[in-house]
């Protein structure tokens, strides 16, 4: 067990991680409220209820999603040789089990990450 100025390293990694844990938990309640919103208005779309306001509210959404898709999977495109560096470090700094420990981190931001881009994906599509 490494110790940094008499804290287990393993605690600071599994902080970080409940960190990010909070950051997924926060991007579903950010989820369901924009969704509630989405509903409201493809409701106000199939009764032909849609105002001009509405129709630009869409198209400005709409832009701004499929740009930060595009944003997404450039994240992501240039996450994975940056995740697969860090897990080897991991593997050759620390033994197998304690790597794992660390590694922890890696996944759960790998999964926030693909969590954004089906969010932002869900968006456009709706």
């Amino acid at each position: 067990m490494n110790e940094t100025a008499g804290f287990p390293l393993e605690i600071i990694s599994n902080l970080i991680s409940i960190i990010i844990v909070a950051g997924i938990i926060y991007k579903l309640l950010q989820y369901r409220k924009k969704m509630e919103v989405i509903q409201g208005l493809s409701k106000l779309k199939q009764n032909n209820q849609l105002t001009s306001e509405d129709k630009e509210f869409i198209a400005t959404n709409k832009r701004y999603y499929e740009i930060q898709l595009q944003k997404d999977l450039a994240l992501i495109k240039f996450a994975y040789p940056f995740f697969i560096l860090i897990i080897g470090i991991l593997m050759i700094t620390f033994s197998t089990t304690e790597a794992l420990i660390h590694i922890n981190i890696v996944v759960v931001t790998f999964i926030y990450l693909y969590i954004s881009k089906i969010h932002t994906k869900n968006f456009i599509t709706l």
